[in-house]
């Protein structure tokens, strides 16, 4: 009797889902990373700067700060020099709980990682950089999936902990 409780806890209590990613893909991974050209970032347009900075819960002053922080170029207001954009992010495999941590510009939030894209706004500056690290994993790494407009990349799988600074331009 113990034995067939046992059998039922693990059957139907058991994690739906794991991400099962072999060596040589996660070494494929690594290596088209490595090789990759900086992502091309999508701006947010001036007119869209009010609503995309609502998308970022920051307090009134956080919110202050970062909106006088924000260059834009006279002679192409869609395009800024200290400037807001947009970033999506998918788990790649199976959504088993896996969270990454997004930081740019002193701006740092968490995203719990979907099989549906997520599009969530970023500031970057002059670094034109984006550190994403892996903070929670549902099982076998954290697999995921970045994108900014039609160009999207699958980044190596990622450890608790672990950080990837990912170049970008726009």
């Amino acid at each position: 009797m113990i034995l067939g409780v046992g059998y039922a806890m693990t059957t139907f209590f058991t994690p739906a889902t794991s991400d099962d990613i072999s060596e040589s893909t996660k070494t494929e991974l690594i290596n088209q990373f490595a090789q990759a050209e900086p992502l091309r970032l999508t701006p947010v347009p001036a007119e869209e700067v009010e609503a995309a900075l609502d998308s970022m819960h920051l307090s009134t002053q956080e919110r202050e700060a970062l909106k006088a922080t924000l260059t834009y170029r006279a002679d192409d207001p869609h395009t800024t020099v200290n400037s807001l954009h947009w970033l999506e992010l998918w788990d790649f495999a199976d959504q088993d709980g896996d969270v990454v941590t997004v930081t740019s510009q002193g701006y740092e939030a968490s995203h719990a990682l979907l099989k549906a894209p997520t599009r969530i706004v970023i500031p970057v500056g002059s670094t034109r950089s984006v550190t994403i690290r892996g903070t929670q994993d549902g099982g076998g790494g954290i697999t995921l999936g970045v994108r900014s407009g039609a160009a999207g990349v699958s980044l190596p799988v990622l450890a608790p902990g672990q950080a990837l600074t990912i170049p970008v331009t726009f």
